[in-house]
């Protein structure tokens, strides 16, 4: 097992030391190694090694951003009216091959051959199962719920060893499927963003001026909501106007304005491969009835200006 830190050996090299050459021609072939597992009486040994580079990690990834842009303007009344307009089209689409759980790896894996989870199927959102005990297979509950990450275990290890991390699926959940035995399904959508607006010169030192404007924000790869489910864009609407002045022949300009825009749920980016386990539920809990006095708190405004790219990535990890 390999996977974690307790069995790796490690050697060091040095770029100015020609006996520790950073080549793979002077990789040791054995190591002396002690097992202190039997308490004061530790069993040194000589160890016959074959070290060679392998993959740590390898997943594939590919975004595709695409947008146009179209702005407007004209004036009116002798440049009395300035009329604003532009209007952006963003298209994505995101897709992403993740690398099997350590424990999926076949076991003659050659450390150099990258395995992936199949593609996600139509019912990726809607699978579910039922909880059982790890140890027993006796069901927890009668109601499925959400199958979001596969339970998994330690494998079964020689005594004296370790696993290093490295865990298998429960035998029980054999014949169920879940979120995370699959690849993130393919996420694109496509949104406008508009910004409207206007600036009246009402006299040579007072202006009007005010402006709507929506936004459309791409989700990045990998990221579940709450409820773990992949997340859709973000989209928002803001509104602001306000007068401005001009005064002492242009010498002090000052203005007075007011904007407005929801705040817009946050995002749960979710750390690996898997997607966040579903949330156990909790007792319901009686609340009073609040006073004819008080009110519900507000949240601040907000707002958000993000750019978007064409970009395609390909990664993968190597370690000794």
């Amino acid at each position: 097992m390999w996977q974690g830190s307790d069995e790796q050996i490690r050697f060091r090299y040095y770029w100015n030391e020609s006996a520790r050459p950073y080549t793979d021609s002077g990789i040791p072939s054995s190591v002396f190694r002690v097992n202190w597992a039997d308490g004061n009486n530790p069993v040194a040994a000589t160890t016959t090694v074959q070290p060679k580079w392998i993959l740590g990690d390898w997943n594939d990834q590919d975004e595709e951003f695409n947008n146009a842009i179209l702005a407007l303007s004209a004036r009116y009344f002798g440049g009395k009216l300035v009329l604003l307009s532009s209007t952006r089209y963003d298209r994505f689409e995101t897709r992403q091959r993740s690398r099997v759980e350590l424990g999926d790896l076949p076991l003659d894996w050659d450390g150099a051959s990258r395995y992936y989870k199949p593609d996600a199927p139509a019912d990726w959102r809607a699978l579910a199962y039922i909880p059982r005990d790890n140890t027993t297979g006796a069901a927890l509950a009668t109601a499925p719920i959400p199958a979001a990450t596969r339970p998994r275990v330690n494998t079964a290890i020689p005594a004296n060893t370790s696993n290093n991390g490295v865990q298998v699926g429960v035998p029980f959940f054999a014949g169920d499927r879940f979120r995370n035995d699959y690849s993130n399904p393919i996420n694109q959508g496509s949104g406008l963003k508009v910004s409207d607006g206007f600036v009246y010169h009402a006299l040579n030192w007072v202006s009007l001026v005010a402006n709507y404007a929506t936004s459309y924000v791409p989700p990045p790869v990998g990221a579940f909501t709450l409820s773990n489910d992949v997340v859709t864009p973000q989209t928002g609407t803001g509104y602001d106007g306000g007068v401005r002045f001009t005064l002492f022949g242009g010498r002090l300009t000052t203005s007075r304005s007011t904007a407005a825009s929801p705040r817009p749920p946050p995002r749960r980016s979710m750390p690996s491969s898997a997607a966040m386990p579903p949330a156990t539920p909790r007792p319901a809990v009686a609340i009073p009835a609040a006073s004819p006095m008080s009110s519900a708190p507000t949240t601040s405004p907000r707002a958000t200006r993000v750019s978007s790219s064409k970009c395609r990535a390909r990664s993968a990890a190597a370690g000794a």
